[in-house]
């Protein structure tokens, strides 16, 4: 799962670039209610939309965002 490092960051990096979450949105080719809820954390993005923030931005992925392994499934096999 891919998430935001730290939310506030990525909305300071927005504004210092000039966006708002709408105009950002539109620009990476994506919703503005998708960008959101990935904001506010109800959904998380996928690689694509990951790359496309960051290649919005400019930025490293490791610079705004973490992957968190869920390893639930791989768990479960071993129990």
């Amino acid at each position: 799962m891919i998430s935001f490092i730290d939310v506030d960051s990525f909305l300071l990096e927005l504004i210092k670039k000039g966006y708002t979450q709408r105009s950002f949105a539109r620009k990476i080719g994506i919703s503005s209610p998708y960008m959101s809820q990935i904001i506010n954390g109800s959904r998380n993005p996928g690689p694509k939309v990951a790359k496309k923030v960051c290649d919005g931005l400019s930025v490293c992925f490791d610079e705004i965002f973490f992957i968190k392994m869920d390893n639930k499934s791989y768990q479960e096999k071993t129990a």
